[in-house]
């Protein structure tokens, strides 16, 4: 079921790379995306979000009339000002304009340092290039997301449970209470600290918190 609000069109933010030849930075989005898309939010249509810096972010995602954002995993927060300086102005923006907004792992990361929490650096043998179990507890709306599952992990920055911001809340953590999963209160926005779209089967609960975000039932 559609609600009322849902959105229809959805940006996602891309990762930057540089090509050697010639050496010039180019912005790139996983194949994945595409399949996952087509999985999760088939009604709705999707583009990429080049990283044109902040004065040209907001004219782009209104130029475009895109209502929904994900902001995508890649790149560090800090090893590139073009990102960052993109990221942030589309996340006042959306926030601003009370728009849906779905964070992957740097993504998830971004809306806690946006909202004034901190991140802090994890141990990489258990949370970069791995997988490793976590605890669901129920989403909004009794979506049915508790339970123990394993999910992929590549991050090097992570948030402990006792400092994510008061803003939000948690909706999963791993066995050493970090935050896995978080939803900022009363508001439509969210993110996971995994990837939902390299999954090697896409799963069910990851599908019903990202349509419950954007507006789908």
């Amino acid at each position: 079921m559609t609600r009322a609000n849902g959105s229809k069109h959805i940006g996602i933010t891309m990762r930057e790379v540089y090509a050697q030849q010639p050496d010039e930075p180019c912005d790139t989005l996983s194949h994945n995306w595409h399949a996952y898309m087509k999985f999760a939010l088939p009604e709705v249509n999707w583009t990429p979000i080049p990283n044109v810096g902040r004065e040209s972010a907001i004219d782009y995602v209104t130029r475009h009339g895109i209502d929904g954002l994900i902001l995508s995993g890649g790149n560090d927060i800090g090893d590139n000002s073009r990102r960052d300086a993109t990221e942030q102005a589309l996340l006042e923006y959306f926030l601003q304009k009370e728009l849906p907004i779905f964070g992957i792992s740097r993504g998830m990361e971004q809306i806690q340092l946006h909202v004034g929490g901190k991140l802090t650096k994890i141990d990489c043998r258990v949370h970069v290039n791995t997988t490793h179990p976590i605890r669901a507890q129920n989403g909004p709306d009794g979506i049915g997301w508790s339970g123990i599952r394993t999910v992929n992990s590549d991050h090097e920055y992570g948030i402990p449970f006792d400092e994510l911001h008061p803003s939000l809340y948690s909706l999963a953590t791993t066995n050493d209470n970090w935050v896995e999963a978080a939803l900022m209160r009363d508001r439509q926005v969210g993110g996971l600290m995994w990837h939902p779209e390299r999954e090697s089967s896409f799963n069910l609960r990851d599908q019903s918190l990202i349509r419950w975000i954007f507006g789908y039932e």
